[in-house]
């Protein structure tokens, strides 16, 4: 779950390209930061380009997680 907010908010990266951005940054805010290093021309403008709606995607992720615990206690 952890990279499914790159899945949905950065048109063009799949899960395995997700998790390895994740793996090797460690977390979204700090690959945006980061972008630059990214080596693969295509995923790096993806980025770029769908910053703000990965942001937007995570926020989603993690609203809708709390939800879902709200509703187990």
């Amino acid at each position: 779950m952890h990279f499914y907010f790159i899945n949905a908010g950065v048109e063009g990266t799949g899960d395995v390209c997700a998790v390895q951005l994740i793996t090797k940054f460690g977390s979204l805010e700090n690959l945006l930061q980061c972008v630059y290093q990214v080596e693969e021309e295509r995923t790096r403008k993806a980025l770029i380009t769908f910053a703000d709606q990965a942001v937007l995607s995570k926020n989603l992720v993690i609203i809708i997680a709390f939800s879902s615990t709200c509703y187990l206690v």
